[in-house]
Order: C-alpha cells, then structure tokens, then sequence
C-alpha cells in the first residue's frame, strides 16, 4: 500500500463496454437511477438560497475530495480486463472522496447526492477505475444513503437506517453485488471470462469503497448528532407505509 498525494498524475485510461449489451445495461441503470430520485422527490430538502450555496460549496469540494490524498491497494489476485494487455492496478482508497455527496444525502436530499455522486464518479472513471458505470455507481449510493437517513418512519430497523454509520454499512454490502455485475458488464469477452475478471478483482475494490464510505460515514454521523435540524432529524414522524 503506497499514499497518493493526488490522481491526477494517473494517465487517463477508460475501458468502454465492448459490446451492446454493456451499453444497453449503462442506460438502463440510468433510467433506474433517475426513477428512485424521481420517486424519492418527497425527500428533497427545499431548494432555497442556503440550499444552492451548499451545494456549491460541495461541488467545489468535489474535485479535491475524489482526488486528493488517499492510498493505493494492492491488486491481489486481480486478472487484466479480458482481451486488454495492461498488468491489473489497485483500486485507490481516496480519504474523503464519499464526503461531499454523504453531505449532500443528508442536507439536500437524494437529486444532490446522486448529482455529486456521478460527479465524484466521473473524476474516479477517469483517473481511477476506468470503469464507465462508476459515476452510476456513486450516484445510486448517494440517492440510497439520502432516501435512508431523511426518512422518517417509526419502526426500529428504519430509525437505525437513519444513523449514517448504519446507512453506510448497508452501503458496503449492497456495493458488492453491484460492483460484479457492472465489472462483467463493462468486460470483453465471454459471459465466464468477464464475470472471472470481476470476482477475481472484487476485494481490493470493495475494501477501498468501505473505507470511504466509512470515513465519510463517520464526519457525517457527528454532523447528524450536532446539528440534527440542517440534517432533518426534527422533521415529523411517518407511519410505514403498506
């Protein structure tokens, strides 16, 4: 493991889906994303002044977070992407690349998380993973940690889906699946080989995903706790609904 100061002097390598397939999967998980942020519009904070200034403010920090200080992973046991001659690198763990987006889940509501999320996801796309669905990735993540903590049902397992620690967590696991299914996607070659790639490849990524989104979890659990109105803990409680 080696720190990072920044990415940017990583030489820009996307890998495109090699097949229609790919392509088709990357729109339809962009018609699902818009779908849950659309459906989950009764999360949104109100868009004021103080509103849009945050959200400024968080996508200037954006850039910085996603690319600024971290640490690289090792490889393990990772196999090339089929069909492309290049040595397999690790995932890069960057500090605070989930924060700006785990703040905008929590103040602004899921459209800002999941914009900032696809914004940070560009960033690491480009100079990280390489991969094209990441930018979805982190975006859905976003609008799934929002929809979790500014809901307000009253049942045991929803009221711990409002602490960010726990949210996170559930975030953590849920990226598994996700991260397999979009690697094999974005892959060449046959349905075995791609899905051999990303399993192969799967520990060092998800262990850097953990990490900052746990990192991220952590600065927003003690934001929740000392300013529980801007984070809409003091919004009424609602019944589940059937």
């Amino acid at each position: 493991m080696e720190i990072i100061p920044w990415l940017l002097d990583t030489n820009p390598a996307p890998l495109w889906p090699a097949s229609i397939v790919g392509w088709l999967s990357w729109v339809v998980f962009l018609g699902l994303l818009l779908w849950l942020v659309w459906s989950w519009r009764h999360y949104q904070a109100l868009w004021d002044q103080r509103a849009w200034t945050i959200f400024a403010a968080l996508a200037i920090l954006t850039p910085l977070a996603s690319l600024v200080l971290g640490f690289r992973l090792p490889a393990g046991a990772a196999l090339p992407p089929p069909g492309v001659p290049q040595d397999p690198r690790g995932p890069a763990l960057m500090l605070l690349s989930s924060l700006p987006w785990l703040l905008a889940g929590g103040i602004l509501g899921p459209l800002g998380a999941a914009v900032l999320g696809g914004f940070s996801g560009i960033f690491r796309f480009i100079w990280d993973t390489r991969n094209v669905f990441s930018p979805l990735e982190l975006a859905l993540l976003g609008a799934l940690f929002s929809a979790a903590v500014r809901q307000r049902y009253r049942t045991g397992m929803f009221r711990l889906l409002r602490e960010p620690l726990v949210a996170v967590s559930a975030l953590a696991l849920l990226y598994a699946p996700l991260y397999i299914i979009d690697s094999s996607l974005a892959a060449s070659g046959t349905l075995e080989a791609r899905l051999d790639y990303a399993i192969t490849s799967a520990q060092y990524p998800l262990l850097a995903v953990a990490g900052e989104l746990l990192i991220a979890g952590l600065f927003a659990q003690v934001l929740a706790v000392t300013f529980p109105a801007a984070w809409g803990r003091r919004l009424p409680l609602q019944p589940v609904r059937r």
